[in-house]
Protein backbone atom coordinates (compact mmCIF):
# COMPACT_ATOMS: atom_id res chain seq x y z
CA UNK A 1 0.00 0.00 0.00
CA UNK A 2 1.40 3.44 -0.95
CA UNK A 3 1.09 6.24 1.60
CA UNK A 4 0.88 10.00 1.19
CA UNK A 5 4.14 10.89 -0.63
CA UNK A 6 3.72 8.45 -3.54
CA UNK A 7 0.05 7.41 -3.60
CA UNK A 8 -2.46 8.38 -6.27
CA UNK A 9 -6.00 9.10 -5.12
CA UNK A 10 -9.40 8.89 -6.77
CA UNK A 11 -10.80 11.73 -4.59
CA UNK A 12 -7.86 13.86 -3.38
CA UNK A 13 -10.15 16.82 -2.55
CA UNK A 14 -11.41 14.88 0.48
CA UNK A 15 -8.09 15.59 2.19
CA UNK A 16 -9.57 19.02 2.92
CA UNK A 17 -11.51 17.25 5.67
CA UNK A 18 -8.23 17.05 7.56
CA UNK A 19 -8.44 20.78 8.32
CA UNK A 20 -11.59 20.72 10.52
CA UNK A 21 -10.63 17.30 11.87
CA UNK A 22 -7.21 18.45 13.09
CA UNK A 23 -8.68 21.67 14.47
CA UNK A 24 -11.16 19.60 16.48
CA UNK A 25 -8.34 17.37 17.76
CA UNK A 26 -6.29 20.41 18.76
CA UNK A 27 -9.26 21.98 20.61
CA UNK A 28 -9.89 18.72 22.44
CA UNK A 29 -6.24 18.43 23.42
CA UNK A 30 -6.20 21.96 24.81
CA UNK A 31 -9.36 21.30 26.82
CA UNK A 32 -7.88 18.06 28.15
CA UNK A 33 -4.63 19.84 29.12
CA UNK A 34 -6.56 22.56 30.99
CA UNK A 35 -8.48 19.86 32.87
CA UNK A 36 -5.27 18.16 33.92
CA UNK A 37 -3.80 21.43 35.19
CA UNK A 38 -6.83 22.20 37.37
CA UNK A 39 -8.71 19.16 38.60
CA UNK A 40 -6.12 16.43 38.16
CA UNK A 41 -3.04 18.27 39.38
CA UNK A 42 -2.90 16.55 42.83
CA UNK A 43 -3.36 13.14 41.21
CA UNK A 44 -0.66 13.80 38.65
CA UNK A 45 1.74 14.98 41.34
CA UNK A 46 1.23 11.83 43.43
CA UNK A 47 1.38 9.41 40.52
CA UNK A 48 3.89 11.13 38.25
CA UNK A 49 5.82 7.94 37.83
CA UNK A 50 2.83 5.74 36.99
CA UNK A 51 2.82 4.34 33.42
CA UNK A 52 -0.96 4.75 33.43
CA UNK A 53 -0.57 8.51 33.87
CA UNK A 54 2.22 8.76 31.33
CA UNK A 55 0.18 6.97 28.68
CA UNK A 56 -3.28 8.32 29.55
CA UNK A 57 -3.36 10.30 26.25
CA UNK A 58 -2.87 7.10 24.23
CA UNK A 59 -6.61 6.62 23.46
CA UNK A 60 -6.80 10.17 22.06
CA UNK A 61 -3.68 9.55 19.95
CA UNK A 62 -5.17 6.35 18.58
CA UNK A 63 -8.47 8.10 17.83
CA UNK A 64 -6.62 10.85 15.98
CA UNK A 65 -4.72 8.30 13.90
CA UNK A 66 -8.00 6.48 13.12
CA UNK A 67 -9.60 9.76 12.04
CA UNK A 68 -6.69 10.64 9.73
CA UNK A 69 -6.63 7.11 8.31
CA UNK A 70 -10.39 7.22 7.66
CA UNK A 71 -10.01 10.40 5.61
CA UNK A 72 -7.08 8.79 3.76
CA UNK A 73 -9.24 5.81 2.84
CA UNK A 74 -12.16 8.04 1.81
CA UNK A 75 -9.77 9.70 -0.68
CA UNK A 76 -9.39 6.18 -2.15
CA UNK A 77 -5.69 5.48 -2.78
CA UNK A 78 -5.08 3.77 -6.12
CA UNK A 79 -2.59 1.15 -7.23
CA UNK A 80 -1.38 0.18 -10.69
CA UNK A 81 -0.70 -3.37 -11.87
CA UNK A 82 2.90 -4.43 -11.46
CA UNK A 83 4.98 -5.33 -14.57
CA UNK A 84 4.51 -9.06 -13.97
CA UNK A 85 0.73 -8.71 -14.12
CA UNK A 86 0.96 -6.56 -17.25
CA UNK A 87 3.11 -9.05 -19.12
CA UNK A 88 0.94 -11.95 -18.04
CA UNK A 89 -2.26 -10.52 -19.52
CA UNK A 90 -2.67 -11.59 -23.13
CA UNK A 91 -4.42 -10.45 -26.27
CA UNK A 92 -7.37 -11.91 -28.17
CA UNK A 93 -6.32 -12.21 -31.82
CA UNK A 94 -8.24 -13.53 -34.81
CA UNK A 95 -5.89 -14.64 -37.59
CA UNK A 96 -7.72 -14.24 -40.91
CA UNK A 97 -5.80 -15.84 -43.77
CA UNK A 98 -6.53 -15.84 -47.50
CA UNK A 99 -6.42 -19.36 -48.98
CA UNK A 100 -7.57 -18.53 -52.51
CA UNK A 101 -5.86 -20.15 -55.50
CA UNK A 102 -3.40 -17.27 -55.93
CA UNK A 103 -1.79 -18.40 -52.66
CA UNK A 104 -0.29 -21.34 -54.56
CA UNK A 105 2.31 -19.03 -56.13
CA UNK A 106 5.86 -20.11 -55.27
CA UNK A 107 8.01 -17.54 -53.48
CA UNK A 108 11.44 -17.61 -51.78
CA UNK A 109 11.65 -18.20 -48.05
CA UNK A 110 14.52 -19.16 -45.76
CA UNK A 111 16.95 -19.98 -48.56
CA UNK A 112 14.45 -22.16 -50.41
CA UNK A 113 11.13 -21.81 -52.21
CA UNK A 114 7.60 -22.75 -51.21
CA UNK A 115 3.99 -21.92 -51.94
CA UNK A 116 2.73 -18.68 -50.44
CA UNK A 117 0.19 -20.56 -48.31
CA UNK A 118 2.90 -22.86 -46.93
CA UNK A 119 5.17 -19.94 -46.19
CA UNK A 120 2.37 -18.16 -44.36
CA UNK A 121 1.76 -21.31 -42.32
CA UNK A 122 5.44 -21.49 -41.34
CA UNK A 123 5.63 -17.82 -40.34
CA UNK A 124 2.34 -18.01 -38.44
CA UNK A 125 3.43 -21.11 -36.51
CA UNK A 126 6.63 -19.35 -35.48
CA UNK A 127 4.61 -16.32 -34.38
CA UNK A 128 2.25 -18.49 -32.32
CA UNK A 129 5.16 -20.15 -30.52
CA UNK A 130 6.27 -16.75 -29.16
CA UNK A 131 2.87 -15.52 -27.90
CA UNK A 132 2.46 -17.61 -24.77
CA UNK A 133 -0.23 -15.49 -23.07
CA UNK A 134 -2.50 -14.73 -26.02
CA UNK A 135 -5.67 -16.40 -27.28
CA UNK A 136 -6.14 -16.99 -30.99
CA UNK A 137 -8.83 -17.98 -33.42
CA UNK A 138 -8.13 -19.06 -36.99
CA UNK A 139 -10.35 -18.06 -39.91
CA UNK A 140 -9.48 -18.81 -43.51
CA UNK A 141 -11.32 -17.66 -46.60
CA UNK A 142 -11.58 -18.04 -50.34
CA UNK A 143 -15.07 -17.65 -51.83
CA UNK A 144 -16.48 -18.28 -48.32
CA UNK A 145 -14.97 -17.68 -44.87
CA UNK A 146 -14.51 -20.65 -42.56
CA UNK A 147 -13.88 -20.88 -38.81
CA UNK A 148 -11.03 -23.34 -38.39
CA UNK A 149 -10.76 -22.82 -34.62
CA UNK A 150 -12.70 -20.58 -32.22
CA UNK A 151 -10.81 -18.38 -29.77
CA UNK A 152 -8.49 -20.60 -27.73
CA UNK A 153 -5.30 -20.34 -25.67
CA UNK A 154 -4.21 -23.77 -26.98
CA UNK A 155 -1.65 -22.78 -29.60
CA UNK A 156 -0.68 -26.33 -30.46
CA UNK A 157 -4.26 -27.17 -31.46
CA UNK A 158 -4.46 -24.03 -33.55
CA UNK A 159 -1.14 -24.87 -35.22
CA UNK A 160 -2.49 -28.33 -36.07
CA UNK A 161 -5.59 -26.86 -37.73
CA UNK A 162 -3.43 -24.31 -39.53
CA UNK A 163 -1.42 -27.14 -41.05
CA UNK A 164 -4.63 -28.65 -42.46
CA UNK A 165 -5.53 -25.49 -44.42
CA UNK A 166 -5.45 -26.06 -48.17
CA UNK A 167 -6.31 -24.20 -51.36
CA UNK A 168 -9.75 -24.52 -53.02
CA UNK A 169 -10.22 -27.74 -54.94
CA UNK A 170 -12.80 -26.39 -57.37
CA UNK A 171 -13.46 -23.11 -59.11
CA UNK A 172 -16.78 -22.85 -57.28
CA UNK A 173 -14.86 -22.59 -53.99
CA UNK A 174 -12.35 -20.04 -55.26
CA UNK A 175 -12.43 -16.28 -54.77
CA UNK A 176 -11.50 -13.63 -52.21
CA UNK A 177 -14.31 -12.69 -49.82
CA UNK A 178 -12.52 -10.16 -47.61
CA UNK A 179 -15.68 -8.49 -46.29
CA UNK A 180 -17.39 -11.71 -45.21
CA UNK A 181 -14.19 -12.96 -43.55
CA UNK A 182 -13.84 -9.73 -41.56
CA UNK A 183 -17.46 -9.90 -40.35
CA UNK A 184 -16.96 -13.49 -39.20
CA UNK A 185 -13.73 -12.59 -37.39
CA UNK A 186 -15.38 -9.68 -35.59
CA UNK A 187 -18.10 -12.02 -34.36
CA UNK A 188 -15.43 -14.16 -32.66
CA UNK A 189 -14.03 -11.28 -30.62
CA UNK A 190 -15.18 -9.14 -27.73
CA UNK A 191 -14.45 -5.44 -27.50
CA UNK A 192 -10.70 -4.69 -27.79
CA UNK A 193 -10.08 -7.82 -29.82
CA UNK A 194 -7.60 -7.76 -32.69
CA UNK A 195 -7.93 -9.02 -36.27
CA UNK A 196 -4.85 -9.67 -38.42
CA UNK A 197 -6.19 -10.02 -41.96
CA UNK A 198 -3.78 -11.30 -44.61
CA UNK A 199 -4.48 -11.47 -48.34
CA UNK A 200 -2.65 -11.41 -51.66
CA UNK A 201 -5.62 -10.23 -53.73
CA UNK A 202 -8.68 -8.03 -54.02
CA UNK A 203 -12.19 -8.58 -52.75
CA UNK A 204 -14.24 -10.22 -55.53
CA UNK A 205 -16.74 -12.42 -53.68
CA UNK A 206 -19.03 -12.31 -50.69
CA UNK A 207 -22.21 -10.66 -49.47
CA UNK A 208 -20.58 -7.89 -47.41
CA UNK A 209 -18.43 -5.16 -48.90
CA UNK A 210 -15.12 -4.71 -47.06
CA UNK A 211 -15.92 -1.07 -46.25
CA UNK A 212 -19.17 -2.13 -44.58
CA UNK A 213 -17.36 -4.93 -42.76
CA UNK A 214 -14.87 -2.37 -41.42
CA UNK A 215 -17.76 -0.34 -39.98
CA UNK A 216 -19.10 -3.46 -38.28
CA UNK A 217 -15.67 -4.22 -36.79
CA UNK A 218 -15.21 -0.64 -35.59
CA UNK A 219 -18.66 -0.63 -33.97
CA UNK A 220 -17.74 -3.85 -32.15
CA UNK A 221 -14.54 -2.27 -30.80
CA UNK A 222 -12.31 -4.57 -32.86
CA UNK A 223 -8.96 -3.32 -34.19
CA UNK A 224 -8.07 -4.60 -37.65
CA UNK A 225 -4.52 -4.85 -38.98
CA UNK A 226 -4.36 -5.64 -42.68
CA UNK A 227 -1.39 -7.23 -44.45
CA UNK A 228 -1.02 -7.31 -48.22
CA UNK A 229 1.26 -10.19 -49.21
CA UNK A 230 3.02 -9.15 -52.41
CA UNK A 231 6.30 -10.08 -54.02
CA UNK A 232 7.04 -11.96 -57.21
CA UNK A 233 5.70 -15.49 -57.42
CA UNK A 234 5.18 -18.16 -60.03
CA UNK A 235 3.42 -21.45 -60.68
CA UNK A 236 4.57 -24.36 -62.77
CA UNK A 237 2.41 -25.02 -65.82
CA UNK A 238 2.60 -27.67 -68.51
CA UNK A 239 3.53 -26.46 -71.98
CA UNK A 240 4.89 -27.78 -75.26
CA UNK A 241 8.32 -27.59 -73.69
CA UNK A 242 7.35 -29.34 -70.47
CA UNK A 243 6.71 -27.74 -67.09
CA UNK A 244 7.52 -24.04 -67.23
CA UNK A 245 7.33 -21.31 -64.58
CA UNK A 246 4.57 -18.77 -65.18
CA UNK A 247 4.49 -15.56 -63.15
CA UNK A 248 1.51 -14.88 -60.92
CA UNK A 249 0.80 -11.15 -60.71
CA UNK A 250 -0.11 -9.59 -57.38
CA UNK A 251 -3.19 -7.40 -57.44
CA UNK A 252 -3.69 -5.75 -54.06
CA UNK A 253 -6.28 -3.08 -53.32
CA UNK A 254 -3.97 -1.22 -50.97
CA UNK A 255 -6.22 1.83 -50.74
CA UNK A 256 -9.06 -0.34 -49.43
CA UNK A 257 -6.78 -2.28 -47.07
CA UNK A 258 -5.44 0.97 -45.64
CA UNK A 259 -8.95 2.36 -45.18
CA UNK A 260 -10.10 -0.77 -43.32
CA UNK A 261 -7.14 -0.58 -40.94
CA UNK A 262 -7.42 3.15 -40.28
CA UNK A 263 -11.18 3.03 -39.66
CA UNK A 264 -10.68 0.47 -36.88
CA UNK A 265 -7.55 1.97 -35.33
CA UNK A 266 -5.15 -0.47 -36.95
CA UNK A 267 -2.51 -0.22 -39.64
CA UNK A 268 -1.86 -1.58 -43.14
CA UNK A 269 1.38 -3.42 -43.96
CA UNK A 270 2.73 -4.37 -47.38
CA UNK A 271 4.85 -7.53 -47.06
CA UNK A 272 6.82 -8.29 -50.21
CA UNK A 273 8.37 -11.39 -48.69
CA UNK A 274 7.82 -13.75 -45.79
CA UNK A 275 10.63 -12.28 -43.69
CA UNK A 276 8.76 -8.97 -43.74
CA UNK A 277 5.56 -10.78 -42.81
CA UNK A 278 7.29 -12.23 -39.75
CA UNK A 279 8.45 -8.75 -38.66
CA UNK A 280 4.98 -7.32 -39.19
CA UNK A 281 3.36 -10.01 -37.03
CA UNK A 282 5.79 -9.10 -34.24
CA UNK A 283 5.23 -5.37 -34.69
CA UNK A 284 1.44 -5.76 -34.44
CA UNK A 285 1.70 -7.83 -31.26
CA UNK A 286 4.10 -5.34 -29.65
CA UNK A 287 1.85 -2.38 -30.53
CA UNK A 288 -1.17 -4.04 -28.98
CA UNK A 289 0.76 -5.17 -25.91
CA UNK A 290 1.80 -1.56 -25.25
CA UNK A 291 -1.82 -0.43 -25.69
CA UNK A 292 -2.93 -3.12 -23.26
CA UNK A 293 -0.34 -2.02 -20.68
CA UNK A 294 -1.39 1.61 -20.99
CA UNK A 295 -5.04 0.63 -20.63
CA UNK A 296 -4.26 -1.30 -17.45
CA UNK A 297 -2.43 1.73 -16.06
CA UNK A 298 -5.46 3.91 -16.78
CA UNK A 299 -7.66 1.32 -15.10
CA UNK A 300 -6.01 1.69 -11.69
CA UNK A 301 -7.50 -0.26 -8.81
CA UNK A 302 -8.42 0.85 -5.25
CA UNK A 303 -5.65 0.04 -2.77
CA UNK A 304 -7.61 -0.23 0.49
CA UNK A 305 -6.81 -3.62 2.02
CA UNK A 306 -3.86 -2.64 4.21
CA UNK A 307 -5.47 0.64 5.28
CA UNK A 308 -8.72 -1.04 6.28
CA UNK A 309 -6.83 -3.66 8.28
CA UNK A 310 -4.91 -0.93 10.12
CA UNK A 311 -8.12 1.03 10.79
CA UNK A 312 -9.78 -2.08 12.20
CA UNK A 313 -6.78 -2.62 14.49
CA UNK A 314 -7.00 0.97 15.74
CA UNK A 315 -10.73 0.67 16.41
CA UNK A 316 -10.05 -2.43 18.51
CA UNK A 317 -7.14 -0.86 20.39
CA UNK A 318 -8.96 2.35 21.32
CA UNK A 319 -11.50 0.78 23.76
CA UNK A 320 -8.86 -1.63 25.02
CA UNK A 321 -6.53 1.27 25.81
CA UNK A 322 -9.29 3.33 27.39
CA UNK A 323 -11.11 0.76 29.54
CA UNK A 324 -8.62 -2.01 30.27
CA UNK A 325 -5.06 -0.71 30.23
CA UNK A 326 -5.50 2.92 31.19
CA UNK A 327 -8.19 2.79 33.87
CA UNK A 328 -7.47 5.54 36.31
CA UNK A 329 -6.01 4.52 39.64
CA UNK A 330 -8.05 5.32 42.75
CA UNK A 331 -6.62 8.23 44.72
Amino acid sequence: MNFFPSANFAHPALFLLLIPALLAVFARFRARTASFRSGDAPLLASASRSWRVRFRVLPEVLETLALILSIYLLACPQRFPDPAQESAEGLAIALVIDRSSSMQAIIPYGGSEMRRIDGVKAVTRDFLSKRTNDQFSLITFARYPETNTPLTPNRSVLADFLQLVELPETEAEDGTAIGDALVLASAHLDEKGIVILLTDGQNNRGETEPAEAAKIAAAAGVTVYTIGLGGDGYVMQDSLFGMQPVGVPVSLDEKLMTAIAEQTGGRYYRADNLDELSRFYTDIAERETVKLRNERERRSEPDLEAGLALLLALLVLIPVARHLLLKRMDP
